[in-house]
């Protein structure tokens, strides 16, 4: 028994239930080199019930970080067996932004450029703020209902330009 837990696909998140959050590599490696506080926060409920899972694609990210030498990357590799691992296909962001979509699962992530995206996409973020603190950012939420389409000024229903005719 490795004494890691395998989930797929994460709990989906409701209303009463628990905020499932994807954990990216560069908040596990802040957590080994500068001991923010990653486990007690989820655990204060100070952000709700907020449950962290371990994309795959993190796995295999600190994997070759470790066989780089990157300093802190053992550390956190051993701190991502902590918490369930999520299966899935894909490396990097692209397969965070994925999985975060298809579960609507929240991320914890450090990325500017990778928050902003998943933002954009309607996915909430968590950033680490200060040294013992989240900040949560909703994502954008697409209006329910579109727009309907603008309707063109008419005088006795008749157009007021007349796009037909050519300009003389």
């Amino acid at each position: 028994m490795t004494g890691r837990r395998s989930e797929s696909p994460p709990a989906v998140r409701d209303r009463r239930g628990p905020t499932v959050a994807l954990v990216d590599t560069n908040v596990l490696l802040l957590v080994s080199r500068r001991r923010f506080p990653l486990a007690e926060l989820a655990e204060s409920g100070r952000y709700g019930r907020l449950e962290l899972r371990i994309p795959e694609g993190v796995l295999r990210e600190l994997a070759a970080l470790v066989r780089r030498g990157t300093p802190g990357a053992r550390t956190a590799q051993l701190l991502a067996q902590r918490w369930p691992i999520v299966r899935h296909d894909g490396t990097g962001d692209d397969a965070i932004v994925a999985v975060a979509q298809h579960h609507r699962c929240a991320v914890v992530t450090n990325d500017r450029a990778l928050a902003a995206r998943l933002r954009h996409l309607g996915v909430d973020t968590l950033v680490p703020r200060g040294r013992t603190g989240l900040l949560w950012r909703f994502g954008e939420r697409p209006p329910t209902t579109p727009r309907p389409p603008r309707a063109r000024a008419t005088v006795k229903n008749q157009p007021l330009v007349d796009s037909s005719e050519e300009r003389r």
